[in-house]
């Protein structure tokens, strides 16, 4: 319980520090573990334990109080009569063998956009034709020793023009116009690095400020998404609304990673319960986006959840 109360004193003040951030990613299980305290508490209390345990109960309401406001979100519409693309997002990760089941699954799920992060090109080859019958405008970044790179993205609709960055102390990015039924929209797709103690303490946000500086630069229509290895409440999810004017696509209260138990390279471990888990894999909208009626599916051998949204143009745009 008191890592619990902890995270959520993380998530409150997670730009202050980079380990509070750190703290803060684990906000979504704890309130879960905040709700089941003071109920396992009186169950003890009525079978004979101290009353004094009581004030564990009282910690547990008040970390629960502060941070439930944290993982709910007002409700989001897109604009009446505006025309909708939907959109999939997954981590497949970079050593699945099951890709069948993802084009399976994008194929009813039936997006107009397809981000995908963690693609090889041995993985994804022998399916591509096939995507391509559906979605047959594509923009690829592939790097051989760095699979934070390997990024793709299929569209109904034309690609302009893309652009790929990889460089050091940046999220791996692939950025593309798109020509669709509401105008052109930009889309990013981004690959994070991990926090700590995975990299050092600084490193998330030396990629973030690479970001906000490609992000300084970009009018219209703008979707941002990928793997952000960063929960909406984090120092880099609260800077990306607060700072940068974006509207979150996630629900906060339904995470992404991890998508099951993983072990080695087996591909049907047991999935974790989505309440249980982090939302890392996130989505932005801006320059009239809405976006909304977001939804985590399966892992689908990944250790990522996928995900899908709707997006609108609203009509002043």
């Amino acid at each position: 319980m008191i890592c619990s109360i902890m995270a959520v004193l993380g998530a409150l003040f997670s730009r202050q520090h980079w380990f509070l951030d750190v703290l803060s990613q684990f906000l979504l299980p704890s309130i879960w573990l905040l709700v089941a305290a003071p109920i396992i508490l009186i169950i003890l209390i009525i079978a004979g334990a101290s009353a004094r345990h009581g004030i564990f109960g009282v910690a547990a309401l008040c970390g629960l109080v502060a941070g439930a406001p944290l993982i709910q979100d007002p409700p989001v519409h897109g604009a009446a009569d505006a025309p909708q693309l939907k959109v999939y997002q997954h981590n497949i990760y970079v050593e699945n063998i099951v890709i069948d089941r993802i084009v399976a699954t994008v194929e009813r799920e039936q997006p107009d956009i397809i981000a995908l992060v963690e693609v090889r090109d041995d993985m994804i080859g022998p399916h591509e034709a096939r995507l391509r019958q559906t979605w047959p405008h594509v923009a690829v970044a592939r790097d051989r020793d760095d699979s934070w790179a390997r990024l793709r993205l299929f569209s109904k609709y034309p690609i302009t023009n893309y652009q790929v960055r990889k460089r050091e102390f940046e999220p791996a990015t692939l950025r593309a116009q798109l020509e669709t039924p509401m105008g052109q929209v930009t889309v990013i797709v981004a690959h994070f690095t991990r926090p700590w103690p995975f990299r050092p303490p600084n490193a998330q946000m030396l990629h973030y400020e690479a970001l906000e500086r490609m992000l300084a630069k970009e009018t219209g229509p703008l979707l941002v998404l990928g793997d952000f290895n960063s929960a909406p409440w984090g120092r880099i999810g609260k800077r990306m609304q607060d700072d940068l004017g974006f509207q979150l696509a996630n629900h906060r209260a339904v995470g992404t990673w991890p998508g099951r138990v993983n072990i080695d390279d087996v591909m049907d471990t047991p999935g974790i319960p989505r309440f249980l888990t982090i939302p890392i894999d996130l989505a932005f909208c801006r320059g009239g986006l809405v976006c909304s009626d977001h939804t985590v599916g399966m892992n689908l051998g990944s250790d990522h959840r996928y995900a899908t949204f709707m997006m609108s143009l609203t009509p002043e745009h």
